[in-house]
């Protein structure tokens, strides 16, 4: 099962461009299409009177079983078709799934026999299927089947009505949702609620929708949207004028979404009044279904709130005897943390850590189905050991006699295990991501009590449990995805596939027989058999991707820190930062020396400060910089006193201890990703030199400085030789006026000025360098597939468009700008995927250090993707920046490494260069922009003409 968050944006331009050849080859093959049966047809004479027979279902089964008896006479293939069919949808409404499935696949394959191609009643058999496979988990059969029906609509001129159009958007929407990828689901369940809007589906189906739209507008934090989707749900159930509309099961479905909405917002009454509604009515109507169990649980739920504890346990109590009828073990589990809530309400942590005890058998205990992809809930992994570990080391900072360091120890242990599980290709990284954002803010919470615990009793092991988790909160998806890329075990990946297969033919075997055998009660011990061996294969598809995926193997990584701390140079340090809501920590790391630290100033405080530095560091580039004087010295006043209070509280407590310190690896944290370290000032410079920048006592003109992505990826490229190519290559697209540049999924072009110094950047570097270039049309060839062996230096000159509010649209442009035919933007997931096995990647374009902010994992910009490829170091840009600059800019650190200086001392080196000049070049915009993330060390002088 593959799929990750840019899943619905891949689909949609795959569909929408006709990438569609299996659909194609499966169904149409020269056939005529027919887009619904043809009236009058015997075939549907026959059915309409088998209809009349539903009441019985019995007789419906049997006078189906007799009238498909007479097909070697009497009976076309297509009538064949839509028996399987109707037997099929009556064996859904039985709950016998297997059977369903299976005659719905009978009538497909029948429907694929026949002379014509009936698009209205193939998409309908896809839908059926794929809902079936979403009901049971199975989600990639589910969006496959579903895709298939959507392809038919696109590859056809059919018009199959809003109703089904409608329900195939919301199959989709909520296999992507149980998949994690909220972003996806919230894009087809839309567009399944505009159709909705335009008529033509049952005014229930669309209450329905609606509600489950808002629940997953709910859970993506779009509260304002969820109150408005339930209002739109209510519009519709009622919009018929329908007496029974306030007493039905899809107003209990309704009401639902909006106890979540007022119990997210704290609206105690509308919440209370949303959870009675939906009791009463399911108790009318399924009072046996989880949907009752959903309606306890909230009602319990909202008396803890209150504090009326009696009635709480009460509803949490009859919702978990309704989830366990039900075999709802993961909603049993919220249930018991509900209860656990209550129990740390009433003081009672001996009881609350029994529930969250409880409460993970019910995520992850289950016996019969005990299988990876069964612990992982929809958007996040579900389990309550975040909370228990909270609590113990909370009970050791209050009794630390009762509640040893080594009950917090194991705790924690345990929360590592979740990073076990982020590796799995089950989880999309929008999924990843909220696991990831989730503990942070149990780590910060843990770092206060590891600071605490340090400085009172100075027991090393405090300090390296605070150490730990600012290692393990940063750039864990990016070190997976690393690993998984470059280090895959393909012997023992060999073995599980030749398995694999053998479980996949025995499976087609099993199909074959099925669809041989005559007797209804051997059939169907058949298709159980079926259905354990789909099991045996998830597994063994889970096990696969974990054997070839490299887990990350260390439980912590103060070890390693420790050993690194014992080799690297007596004037290097390494500031690594953790910003949290209220307070950011930090671990320092100097010659066989480790710390951890508390910045004494709020996370708020910062991040004002660093967007005044932000508006200070682009102002160059704005109009008013030239035209309005006043706004030209409040900012750069602004600038300085932001640039020197930053430096006061983020650098100088930490570096001031070791004097002789003179390079520094920042690792950045959230909000201070945007920070170019290099512009801070030790001091603030007199009023009479505000705008004479080389008298600015910046930080570079003290240190060399570069970026890592987390402790971890620096260990792990440490211990990692370069085994690349020796050459550079230089790509330079050609731009020679200004253009409108469309962007799929964007309303508005992007408008492009010409490259006008890009050839003269690359000319500069070539001229130093072992070099081929790709130039103008030829770029566009870069991309997967592009053979880079030889290369060990990868420098890109042109534009980059990143757009943080949709990051993984961002990219390179190549190409030739004299047509839009000639253009390719290479966007982040392709430059991700790529086998970059280099030394460095030079991204000289605007903003390619800039990007979406991701708890955990830092900044997600093209630079990221780079490292992500491979490349063992980055050079990129934070900001838009100045075409001529920047030719002078690359050719001075060229030089500078063509002489034998580090990859950070060149790059300081040019920086220093800028500042010393004078004029409006030594004003950071022109220099601060380029960052260097990754190794430092010399480049080969076999690179170097």
């Amino acid at each position: 099962m593959k799929l990750n968050i840019g899943f619905s944006l891949i689909f949609l331009v795959t569909l929408l461009s006709g990438c569609t050849e299996s659909t194609e080859t499966v169904f149409f093959s020269g056939k005529p299409i027919a887009c619904h049966e043809p009236h009058g047809s015997e075939f549907l004479r026959g059915a309409i009177s088998l209809d009349t027979l539903r009441g019985d279902s019995l007789n419906l089964v049997d006078s189906l079983m007799a009238y498909r008896a007479t097909a070697d006479s009497t009976v076309s293939i297509q009538e064949l078709a839509y028996v399987n069919y109707l037997i099929g949808r009556h064996h859904y409404s039985s709950e016998k799934d297997s059977l369903a499935l299976h005659h719905y696949y009978l009538a497909l394959e029948q429907a694929k026999a026949a002379d014509s191609v009936y698009v209205f009643f193939i998409t309908k058999l896809h839908r059926n299927i794929g809902t079936i496979h979403t009901y049971h988990g199975r989600l990639d059969s589910s969006i496959y089947n579903i895709k298939i029906a959507i392809d038919l609509q696109y590859l056809t001129d059919c018009e199959i009505g809003n109703s089904l159009k409608a329900s195939l958007f919301d199959n989709l929407g909520n296999g992507l949702n149980e998949l994690g990828d909220i972003e996806g689901a919230l894009e087809f369940l839309g567009k399944s609620s505009m159709i909705c809007e335009e008529g033509g589906v049952d005014y229930y189906e669309c209450a329905r929708l609606y509600a489950y739209y808002a629940k997953v507008l709910h859970d993506a934090n779009k509260i304002a949207d969820a109150k408005a989707a339930v209002d739109r749900g209510i519009k519709h159930l009622f919009s018929q004028d329908n007496p029974l509309a306030d007493d039905s099961i899809f107003l209990a479905d309704i009401e639902e979404a909006r106890y979540l909405i007022a119990d997210t917002e704290g609206n105690l009454e509308t919440a209370k009044a949303a959870a009675e509604l939906c009791v009463a009515i399911n108790q009318k109507y399924r009072p046996l279904e989880t949907y009752m169990g959903h309606s306890y649980n909230n009602l319990g739920r909202h008396y803890g709130k209150v504090g009326d504890y009696i009635r709480a346990i009460d509803h949490l109590h009859r919702a978990m005897e309704i989830y366990r009828a039900n075999g709802a073990f993961s909603d049993v589990g919220t249930c018991l943390e509900n209860l656990a809530d209550i129990a740390l309400q009433r003081g009672d942590t001996t009881l609350a850590l029994q529930h969250l005890t409880d409460a993970q058998l019910a995520y992850h205990g289950v016996p019969e189905k005990p299988g990876l992809s069964f612990a992982l809930d929809r958007n996040q992994l579900k389990d309550p050991i975040l909370e228990k570990a909270r609590i113990t080391y909370l009970l050791h900072a209050d009794h630390p006699e009762r509640v040893p360091f080594s009950s917090v120890s194991k705790q924690v242990e345990r929360v590592d295990s979740i990073f076990n599980l982020l590796q799995y290709e089950v989880r999309s990284e929008f999924s990843k991501r909220n696991t990831i954002k989730e503990l942070k803010t149990f780590y910060e919470g843990l770092l206060d009590f590891s600071l605490k615990g340090w400085n009172t009793h100075k027991d090393s092991a405090y300090l390296h449990l605070g150490i730990n988790c600012i290692a393990k909160s940063k750039a864990q998806i990016l070190r997976e995805r690393q690993r998984r890329s470059f280090a895959r075990n393909r012997l023992v990946a060999e073995s599980l596939n030749d398995q694999r297969y053998s479980f996949l033919s025995n499976r087609n075997s099993l199909i074959n027989t099925i669809r041989q055998e005559k007797n209804e009660q051997k059939k169907e011990q058949l298709l159980e058999e079926l259905d354990e061996l789909e099991l045996q294969i998830r597994y063994l598809e889970d096990s696969l991707y974990y054997k070839t995926s490299v887990p990350l193997q260390e439980q912590s990584i103060t070890p390693v820190l420790t050993e690194l701390s014992n080799e690297i140079p007596s004037n290097h340090m390494v500031l690594d930062y953790f910003v949290g809501q209220e307070a950011i920590y930090l671990s320092t790391l100097y010659r066989g020396e480790l710390s951890l630290e508390k910045v004494d100033v709020s996370t708020e405080t910062i991040i004002h400060r660093v967007n005044d530095l932000q508006r200070g560091l682009r102002a160059p580039g704005k109009w008013e910089w030239e035209n309005n004087r006043e706004w030209r010295d409040s900012t750069q006043q602004s600038f300085v006193e932001a640039a020197h209070f930053l430096y006061q509280h983020l650098v100088f407590p930490f570096t001031d201890r070791h004097p002789a310190v003179a390079s520094l690896t920042i690792i950045q944290d959230g909000p201070l990703s945007y920070l170019p370290f290099a512009a801070l000032l030790t001091n603030t410079p007199s009023e009479e030199h505000l705008h004479q920048y080389q008298e600015y006592p910046f930080l570079n003109k003290n240190f060399t400085i570069n970026y890592e992505f987390s402790a971890g990826t620096w260990s792990d490229r440490l211990g990692d030789e370069y085994s690349g190519g020796s050459a550079a290559l230089l790509v330079c697209p050609v731009q020679e006026e200004a253009i409108d540049l469309p962007i799929i999924g964007r309303a508005d072009p992007v408008p492009l000025a010409p490259l006008a110094y890009a050839e003269t950047e690359i000319e500069q570097i070539a001229a130093q360098t072992k070099s081929e270039e790709l130039r103008g049309e030829k770029t566009t060839e870069l991309g997967l597939g592009y053979d880079l062996d030889k290369y060990g230096i990868l420098h890109f000159t042109g534009h980059g468009l990143v757009f943080p509010l949709s990051i993984y649209q961002s990219g390179i442009l190549l190409g030739d700008g004299s047509s839009l035919s000639k253009m390719k933007l290479l966007q982040l997931p392709e430059l991700s995927s790529m086998r970059l096995n280099l030394e460095m990647l030079v991204l000289s374009a605007c903003e390619t250090g800039f990007g979406e902010i991701s708890e955990g994992e830092g900044m997600i910009s093209l630079s990221r993707g780079g490292a992500i490829a491979g490349a063992r170091s980055v050079v990129a840009s934070h900001w838009l920046v100045n075409q001529n600059s920047k030719v002078e800019f690359f050719r001075e650190y060229y030089q500078n490494l063509r002489a034998g200086e580090s990859r950070s001392r060149a790059l300081q080196m040019v920086k220093h260069s800028f500042i010393e000049g004078g004029g409006d070049q030594s004003h950071p915009y022109h220099w601060a922009s380029f960052t260097l993330t990754g190794e430092t060390a010399p480049l080969d002088p076999a690179f170097f003409r």
